[in-house]
């Protein structure tokens, strides 16, 4: 039971580092991506990370109160998205990002 132990920790550790991996790259991607008027929307891109307890989760979250009428737009602005985009672009590379953290490279 021990190795069992020590590889489930394992596995729980690469997938949280490679969870916060992808999730940088989307953080990355997402403010180059961000339309910028005042800057106030692009500051407010951040990574939110789950409990480790919980399983590797997280989130790319955009504060600023006008987030979701730039990414989805409204009835009088066409969406900007800049979220979307950026997790499209990133999500190919999520499963190699955890096979690395695996193989320790």
């Amino acid at each position: 039971m021990h190795g069992l132990d020590d590889l489930s920790r394992r596995i729980a550790a690469a997938a949280q580092a490679a969870t916060r991996q992808a999730l940088e790259e989307v953080l990355t991607q997402a403010q180059a991506l961000c339309p910028v008027d005042s800057g106030e929307l692009r500051q407010s891109l951040h990574l939110r990370m789950s409990d480790a307890q919980t399983g590797a989760a997280g989130e790319v979250v955009a504060d600023a109160p006008h987030a979701s009428y730039v990414e989805m737009g409204t009835f009088l602005r066409p969406a900007q998205p800049f979220l979307q985009p950026a997790l499209a672009q990133v999500r190919p590379r999520v499963t190699a990002m955890l096979i690395r953290q695996l193989s320790g490279s």
